[in-house]
């Protein structure tokens, strides 16, 4: 007789084993590893709280889900119109905008999903998703949330996941992920054309006239250290457009320390911290996780050289690819990057929500253009060899 499948809700990635994780995420890449999720629940900051389905036939466990409550903003990826009106309005009435959020996804800027089908056959995969996500807007409901927020589907399995979870979720374009391909066998400011080589010329010039040096850690940083890290960051995030998490000086300590595929690039003025960037090395890429600086007079030019760090060390460990974020989206296509669009799946638990969703979601969720550039120079094909 064939068993019906039951779902249950845990509250801890602690109480689900590494072998069950692995199993159901079984797909390469850090984003989807049971050791860097771990991490991100351990040092995620306050607020903050984890729940992951899984969901059973009988003994065999067919599916995890990640998901996360979380207080969000409506305005995180809004048009300035729009976050202008609703700065003018929470000045009166504070965080009236603000909703709590029932998140199936990754709490970090990683531009992926978290629902672990793997151990699933294809054929099987939308039937038990559909019965899933029953239950995962069941559980927003019963956590007081107004909005399930699905977050990030990429491109590629934008057809499964609409055909899958039906109408009830109204698709929006989230953020961009900026994405840098590059022979891995030459230098990058000789694969630009003579503007943008130039330009990494001066920037690079200017860095060293500022006496500026670099430290690569592999390996932990002093507590000290992350909170400098964490100010910075704090700085930048508070000039970005886009703000969704916000992470703390534990975060970066313990990524650091604890995930061995994670290094910092360390920009020093001396011993004074000015800027770094938080990076993890996948299999295929380097992926750019934060950064941070301070550069007021740009006379270091400190971001870009960041940027320029951050590809010279890919380079060095045989990556030929380095994933940039989803901001500053004008300075990244100058380096040569292309955009990975992602998208967002949104359930409003409120009536009023739905209606402002409705009305305004065009608005609060903007495309985000990617300006289109030339950087690299035309690859000269290798001449053939002549046949006497």
């Amino acid at each position: 007789m064939k068993q019906n499948l039951y779902v249950e809700w845990r509250a801890s990635l602690s109480s689900i084993s590494r072998d069950q994780w692995q199993s159901c995420f079984q797909r390469p890449g850090f984003v989807r590893s049971y050791d860097f999720h771990r991490l991100v629940e351990q040092s995620s900051p306050p607020g903050v709280a984890f729940q992951y389905l899984l969901a059973w036939q009988g003994d065999a466990l067919l599916a995890i889900i990640s998901c996360f409550r979380y207080e969000l903003s409506l305005a995180v990826t809004a048009t300035a119109t729009i976050r202008k009106l609703v700065d003018r309005i929470e000045r009166i009435r504070p965080g009236l905008f603000t909703v709590p959020t029932f998140c199936v996804g990754q709490l970090t800027a990683v531009c992926d999903h978290l629902y672990g089908l793997d151990a699933l056959a294809v054929s099987r995969r939308e039937t038990v998703l559909r019965a899933a996500d029953q239950h995962i807007r069941t559980r927003a409901r019963e956590l007081g949330c107004w909005l399930t927020m699905v977050k990030e589907i990429p491109t590629r399995e934008m057809d499964f996941y609409r055909e899958s979870l039906g109408d009830r979720y109204i698709f929006v374009d989230s953020l961009p992920n900026a994405l840098l391909d590059f022979d891995v066998d030459r230098p990058y400011a000789a694969q630009l054309r003579s503007k943008y080589r130039n330009l990494y010329k001066k920037r690079t010039r200017a860095f060293a006239k500022c006496g500026l040096t670099w430290r690569v850690v592999a390996g932990s940083v002093t507590r000290d250290r992350a909170r400098e890290m964490e100010q910075l960051y704090a700085r930048v995030l508070a000039r970005s457009e886009n703000q969704f998490e916000r992470l703390t000086a534990e975060f970066f300590y313990q990524l650091c320390a604890r995930y061995s595929r994670a290094f910092a690039l360390l920009c020093l003025d001396g011993d004074r911290l000015v800027g770094f960037s938080i990076n993890v090395e996948d299999d295929d890429r380097v992926c750019g996780l934060y950064l941070g600086y301070d550069d007021p007079d740009r006379r270091g030019e400190i971001y870009f050289n960041l940027m320029y760090k951050v590809i010279e060390v890919a380079r060095s460990r045989g990556k030929g690819s380095v994933q940039l974020g989803q901001t500053s989206y004008q300075v990244k296509s100058a380096l040569g990057a292309r955009p990975a669009y992602t998208y967002l799946g949104l359930e409003a638990h409120n009536r009023l929500l739905h209606l402002l969703l409705g009305r305004f979601g065009a608005d609060l969720f903007p495309v985000h253009p990617f300006p289109e550039r030339t950087v690299f120079a035309r690859k000269e094909p290798k001449p053939r060899a002549r046949i006497a």
